[in-house]
This record gives structure tokens, C-alpha cells and sequence, in this order.
């Protein structure tokens, strides 16, 4: 390990553990998963080249590992993987010879990855059954057991040519036999990491890892903008009723998308900061929106970091009660982009923000005056075109609120 390098708010020290010892520490729980992080991504293809690389001696990037304290959110004290889970699966799949059975059940294409396909695994579950076993012979036989793993000639690989697949099984047998012979070989190979530690108080660790875990997982393409966010968020537990409300689960609009309530949310609270001034919203955001809603998150996170609350859970009931009230899951599935932006801007700025309540005997009519304008609706998704559709949904509502809010108003 090399000398430590410090900075204000932690150490950061560099060196390079065997793969023996990876292996060691993952199937041990010495290095665990945040709750943040995301199934196993990597197709059969991407893990065999990296073993290769490995069995090569090429260049393979490091792993960040980080020391947490103190009890963060969702997680304990202990180390961390908080860059690398890919390759130390990887490795641990290639050294037991299996691969995660994809079952229908197990399998989830990301919206916004043509090109992912995860399934609904972690190398967690094998850490639960080396716990069980507590040796590598063990893990074997509990592996065979649990018929959630295959070999490698009968790894699913349904969005391959069937030329493709059989050139891909084949070259990850060659490379697993490879391995075996050897073995000795491969475990006493290097692999890098660097490895963080915070030096100050509960405060400090709390925002130095809020800050390393969303630098290092929305960096890149290997997450899906929703998993981006919840690299972000997992650290305030209470947060994430506010970016993901639990109630809103099966609520989705047209080709079974879930609403992206953090996006609505994000319009709404920029546009209470600046109204009546709709123009200012999104300003400097206009080709990166999925940008501006992270901002959104990263500000409302240090915020409640340095004060200790957040002004909208407390509204948050009445927002449930409201919206069941006003929509079914068969409303919202036929929703489009403008539908849904139209429909919920306003009600999240009234009700949500502003701590209003929206007078629901005239639901009907409300509901009727915020879609006439087809015009609005219709319009594309460039950010003029949803200042639009903010500034005519929250206008629209302010004509529905309950009498004693509409005074107060």
C-alpha cells in the first residue's frame, strides 16, 4: 500500500491486492456492496475478455474501495466496493465456472441502455451461501442446489445471432479452461485499488461519500439515469420517499414507463424559487436534462445534510391523498410526456411545496381545464415547451385550491 495522500476531508491510499485475496475478501463479506448499487451488468462476452486480460497481464483499471465509519443511511460501518463490482464478480464467476441463470423472472432491459441487459444478481448471494458452507467445495455443491447458476455452455444469450452465441460460449470455455490450468497462476495476479478513508466526523463522511459515490457512478454510461440517481440519494433513507414515493409503484404512463417523479418534482421546486419568472427555469440546462434533474438532487441532498430536514416530506401524505384521488393507475397509462407534465407539475408545486390542498369536488372540471389545450400538451420535450406546460399546470390549479388555501394563496 503506498503512502497515504491527504486531503481536508480524507485519506486516499493506492496499492494492489492477489486475486486470491479479492476473491478471499468478497466471499468473506470483508468487502461488501453498497445498497445503492446495481445488478451485474456485464454480458458473458465483457467478462471473458477481462479475465483474458487478467491471465494476459494487461492493464485492468483499479477498484475504489472506501472505509465508512459511521452508520450512513441505508449502510453500516465496514469496507466498501464502490467502484469495481463488474470485474470482482466477473473473476468470482469465471473462478467457480458458473454463470447467473436468466430467468424470466431475473432479467430487466434498461430503458435507456439498448445495450444492457442485467439480471437480479450481486455477488451478495454467493457471500450468503459461502456463509452457509464456509468453503469453496461447499460453494460448489450449494451453487448446484440453489439451480439459479449454469455453466457456461448453457449462459443465455438471447440477444445474440446463433453464430454469435456459439463463438461466445466457446471462447468463455477455452478462457474458464484456461484459467484451470492455470490456476496457481491466475490467483497470485495483481489487481489495483485505491482506497478511501475519511478523517472527519459523522457530517464530513456523510457528504465525502455522497460526493465520491455519485462522482464515480454518474461518470459514465454503466448506469441507467434512475440508478445515477439513486447513486446519489441512498445515503438520506428519507429522501428517497421524496424522489421515489413507495405509493406511486405501478403507476406508469404509455409503453409501461413508471412516472419520473423526480423530474416533475424538479420543474415544480425550481419554478417555486423563481416565480413568476418561468423563463429562468432549466436556464443553462436546456441539452442536459437529465443533468438539471441531478443538480436538483445533489442540492436538495446537501441541504438536508446541513439542516437536518426537508420541507416537503412533511406534505408529502396530503400529496398521496390528493393524487389517488385524482388519477388511477388506468388514467395514468395513457398518459404521454405531456400529459403527465401537465397533470402533475401543478399538483406537486400546490400541494407537494407549497403545502396546499386541492379542492377535489371539482376534480372533473379541474382535470378537463388542464388538458383543453392540446397545443400545450402536444408540444416536443424542449425545455421552452415544458416551461409551457409548468407555467399553465400550476396557473390551472391555482384556480382549484381548497377555499382556505386559495385565500392564503
Amino acid at each position: 500500500m503506498s503512502q497515504p495522500k491527504l486531503s481536508n476531508s480524507h485519506y486516499a491510499y493506492y496499492g494492489e491486492y492477489s486475486i486470491d485475496s479479492w476473491i478471499e475478501f468478497v466471499l468473506n463479506e470483508e468487502v461488501k456492496l453498497p445498497a445503492y448499487q446495481r445488478t451485474f451488468v456485464w454480458n458473458l462476452k465483457q467478462a471473458t475478455n477481462l479475465v483474458e486480460a487478467i491471465l494476459d497481464d494487461k492493464f485492468v483499471p483499479p477498484l475504489t474501495i472506501a472505509s465508512i465509519q459511521y452508520k450512513l443511511g441505508d449502510i453500516e460501518p465496514g469496507i466498501y466496493l464502490v467502484d469495481g463490482q463488474q470485474r470482482l464478480s466477473s473473476i468470482l464467476l469465471f473462478y467457480l465456472g458458473v454463470w447467473p441463470n436468466k430467468n424470466p423472472d431475473s432479467v430487466n432491459i434498461d430503458d435507456d441502455d439498448d445495450a444492457i441487459e442485467s439480471i437480479e444478481w450481486t455477488f451478495s448471494k454467493l457471500q450468503k451461501l459461502y456463509e452457509e458452507c464456509n468453503s469453496i467445495e461447499n460453494l460448489h455443491t450449494s451453487i448446484e442446489k440453489t439451480g439459479e447458476y449454469v455453466t457456461f455452455e448453457n449462459v443465455d444469450l438471447k440477444f445474440e445471432s446463433d453464430e454469435l452465441k456459439k463463438d461466445v460460449r466457446s471462447k468463455a470455455i477455452q478462457t474458464f479452461e484456461r484459467l484451470q490450468i492455470h490456476k496457481k497462476e491466475f490467483l497470485l495476479k495483481t489487481l489495483g485499488y485505491s482506497f478511501v478513508k475519511s478523517i472527519g466526523d459523522f457530517k464530513d463522511e456523510k457528504l465525502l461519500f455522497a460526493n465520491l459515490f455519485r462522482e464515480i457512478n454518474t461518470s459514465g454510461k454503466s448506469l441507467t439515469k434512475d440508478e445515477s440517481r439513486q447513486a446519489m440519494y441512498y445515503i438520506e433513507p428519507d429522501l428517497k420517499k421524496l424522489f421515489r414515493p413507495d405509493f406511486l409503484t405501478g403507476y406508469t404512463t404509455t409503453n409501461n414507463k413508471a412516472l419520473d417523479f423526480s423530474r416533475y418534482l424538479s420543474y415544480a421546486y425550481d419554478y417555486s424559487t423563481r416565480y413568476p419568472d418561468v423563463d429562468r427555469v432549466a436556464r443553462g440546462f436546456s441539452n442536459d436534462p437529465d443533468g438539471y434533474i441531478l443538480k436538483f438532487i445533489d442540492d436538495t441532498i446537501e441541504l438536508y445534510a446541513n439542516t437536518n430536514g426537508c420541507q416537503f416530506l412533511s406534505n408529502l401524505k396530503n400529496f398521496e391523498h390528493d393524487f389517488r384521488k385524482l388519477f388511477t393507475k388506468k388514467d395514468t397509462a395513457a398518459w404521454e410526456i405531456g400529459n403527465a407534465e401537465v397533470y402533475l407539475f401543478g399538483l406537486i408545486y400546490w400541494v407537494l411545496i407549497k403545502g396546499k390542498r386541492i379542492d377535489l369536488s371539482k376534480k372533473d372540471k379541474l382535470k378537463n381545464n388542464l388538458t383543453k389545450d392540446k397545443l400545450i400538451i402536444g408540444q416536443h420535450e424542449r425545455v421552452g415547451a415544458i416551461r409551457k406546460r409548468l407555467k399553465h399546470s400550476v396557473k390551472t390549479y391555482e384556480k382549484y385550491l381548497a377555499k382556505e388555501d386559495a385565500r392564503n394563496g
